[in-house]
């Protein structure tokens, strides 16, 4: 009987946990979009179009996780 309150409970108590990891997607957190190496690679593509020679260092990740 209790194993299925549990499996009618678990569903619904994970789907909120989910919706609370990824409730802000721009806080900076691992789980995030990575919006300064989003940007970054948006700028070097457009100053390679307009043929510039000096271009910035892209965006490396930081113990696995591109921010």
């Amino acid at each position: 009987m209790a194993y299925r309150a549990f499996q009618r409970r678990f569903p619904g108590f994970s789907y909120e946990k989910i919706g609370e990891a990824t409730e802000n997607p721009f806080e900076g957190t691992p789980n995030d979009i990575p919006m300064a190496a989003l940007s970054r690679t948006i700028e070097i593509d457009l100053r390679e179009m307009l043929e510039e020679t000096k271009l910035p260092e892209a965006v490396k990740p930081v113990n696995n996780i591109l921010m």
